[in-house]
């Protein structure tokens, strides 16, 4: 009997935040012939141009929150922002209390410097990244910021940026086995979702931990490798037990996926990892969300 459907999320978040150029200024012909005026003018904007400019910083600057849905009901995340003054002398100087900060899109709301999620995504959305703006006076900053819905106890999530190194290495996903004996282990669909990608690439491997996981709540026990890939993944006749089994994702992922648009910082994929039994019958079926970076394009 398929039991309820529960959200593995791996996360692979970058930011993708476009920057523009400083212009300088070039005295004409006609400003060069014009006499002292015109040359101490275009030697003041000069200088002005060369003076290292104000700006204001926002921290933190990538964040990731979740909305947290191990409970009855959906715990909103809370996040507190803070906005310094970059001064021309290099020093900072803190104006988080003088200002405003909004969002781009619906995923919260901001009292002051504080930041609450809602508990619901645009379009029903497992994750969402979006931009946070502060404002004080004439000055403006920006910060990248992803909500995610994820059942902290059961959950995994991973960052995967395109070319680099994931963190965290890898996860543990917890499976609760039944009073009747029998092997367990987990496989990744291969099942294209509905944008045709077979996201299961991005991960490199599923292991059920011989070892167990103390922090966990699994022992040790016996495995076993049934399909001879060299890494066990089966936990052989197994009753009333948690088992724990170490997903890894791959390492320099260089898998592209479709975009849809470029204002996304980051597009949200799903995909299946399956709890099945020794006969091949599946279980428990857990949807597995992944997080792509929009690559090499410059959004708002």
């Amino acid at each position: 009997m398929l039991q309820e459907m529960r959200a593995v999320t791996l996360l692979l978040v970058s930011s993708a935040l476009g920057c523009g150029g400083v212009g300088g200024v070039t005295p004409s012909a006609s400003d060069a012939e014009a006499g002292d005026g015109s040359e101490t003018s275009v030697t003041d904007a000069a200088t002005e141009a060369s003076e290292p400019s104000r700006a204001l910083l926002v921290t933190p600057s990538g964040a990731i929150v979740y909305i947290d849905l191990s409970g009855k009901s959906p715990l909103p995340a809370q996040l507190d922002y803070r906005a310094e003054e970059s001064l021309p002398d290099g020093t900072k100087r803190d104006v988080t209390s003088a200002t405003t900060f909004s969002l781009d899109d619906p995923v919260g709301s901001f009292s002051a410097a504080r930041f609450t999620s809602s508990t619901t995504l645009p379009g029903g959305a497992h994750g969402f990244t979006t931009l946070v703006r502060a404002k004080e006076g004439a000055l403006a900053g920006v910060a990248g910021l992803t909500v995610v819905r994820l059942d902290r106890a059961l959950d995994l999530w991973f960052l995967l940026p395109y070319m680099g190194t994931p963190s965290p290495a890898r996860g543990i996903l917890r499976v609760v086995a039944g009073s009747s004996p029998r092997d367990l282990s987990v496989r990744l669909s291969t099942e294209p979702n509905a944008d045709g990608v077979d996201t299961s690439s991005l991960l490199a491997r599923v292991r059920a931990m011989e070892e167990g996981d103390s922090t966990s709540g699994c022992a040790p026990r016996s495995v076993k490798d049934v399909d001879g890939d060299g890494s066990s993944e089966t936990f052989p006749s197994v009753a009333d037990a948690v088992l724990c089994f170490e997903v890894k994702p791959v390492i320099n992922m260089t898998t592209r996926l479709p975009m849809s648009r470029c204002s996304e910082e980051s597009r949200f994929f799903a995909a299946f990892a399956d709890v099945v039994d020794g006969s091949g019958v599946t279980l428990e079926r857990r949807v597995v969300v992944i997080a792509i970076p929009v690559i090499g394009v410059a959004c708002k």
